[in-house]
């Protein structure tokens, strides 16, 4: 029976043992340099530190993507070698999914 609502879920065996590792590393890298996450209707977009260049954004997006294909990113790298911000967002459910796995909120 279905309730109507949609079901996110990672598709886990998408990467293999050294590309888990990588996004997981990737990640870690991501939280510490993480400096605030803003909130919008659709999902989150955290606001990172001057020193993560934008390809390490673009390797954990292409990651990211690979196991969760329903997430949207939209990233923002504004001119001057400024701070990058990363938006994660979807389909309603999205943002609930992003809050649990990246611990926001709580």
């Amino acid at each position: 029976m279905s309730t109507g609502q949609p079901v996110f879920a990672c598709r886990l065996g998408a990467l293999t043992p050294g590309e888990h590792a990588q996004q997981q590393d990737l990640r870690a890298t991501l939280e510490r340099a993480t400096r605030r996450v803003t909130e919008d209707t659709e999902g989150f977009t955290f606001h990172f530190a001057v020193d993560v260049a934008p390809t390490t954004l673009v390797a954990w997006v292409e990651m990211e993507r690979k196991c969760c294909p329903f997430l949207r990113f939209t990233l923002d790298t504004p001119e001057e070698g400024g701070p990058s911000r990363l938006r994660v967002w979807g389909a309603p459910g999205v943002k609930a999914f992003v809050a649990a796995e990246m611990k926001i909120g709580g």
